[in-house]
């Protein structure tokens, strides 16, 4: 992992707070209430649908470099299988959506130079099982930006489980 001074940036998980999510249909309760962070003990998002679309607002200018949903954790993998991530600016506009894919799944891979993907603890690097969303490099959000993701398979044809979101940012963009 590389710090880097002048822009203050590194690639390192954006936590996202219960408050920044929303979603339709809206999750199951559970108990303890479930969180989108991996690192969160609370359970994943279960879902009462195998389609849910699940939005993350932004409260912090961000450049982000990769969105991944953890499959393989041993205690709680999700059975989300594929997804697509759109970005809703504040004044409105919508650029461009992305798929995720799976690097196992695919004859090409992700060469290493792309992505670097922190070893925190807690945080779940994405195995090649992982759908994830490569992003642009400089792919810069403003603060309100709306991250639209909407699951569009399970592997089991079943309704979104255990559904956990990893924001891997490169920096938080300096406001002043």
């Amino acid at each position: 992992m590389s710090y880097c001074t002048e822009q203050k940036g590194m690639n390192q998980p954006l936590p996202i707070q219960p408050t920044q999510v929303t979603s339709n249909p809206p999750p199951e309760q559970t108990t303890p209430t479930g969180d989108i962070n991996p690192e969160s003990p609370a359970p994943g998002l279960n879902y009462p649908s195998m389609y849910p679309q699940i939005n993350v607002t932004l409260v912090q200018p961000a450049t982000l470099t990769l969105i991944y949903v953890p499959v393989d954790r041993l205690d709680r993998p999700s059975n989300v299988d594929k997804f697509v991530v759109k970005f809703v600016y504040p004044d409105g506009t919508t650029p461009s959506q992305f798929t995720s894919e799976i690097p196992s799944k695919t004859e090409t891979t992700i060469s290493s130079g792309t992505t670097t993907t922190p070893s925190t603890k807690g945080v779940f690097p994405p195995s090649d099982a992982s759908p994830r969303v490569n992003l642009p490099p400089k792919f810069e959000l403003p603060t309100g930006t709306i991250v639209v993701i909407d699951v569009m398979s399970t592997r089991d044809e079943q309704n979104a489980k255990q559904v956990r979101m990893i924001f891997i940012v490169f920096r938080f963009n300096d406001t002043r």
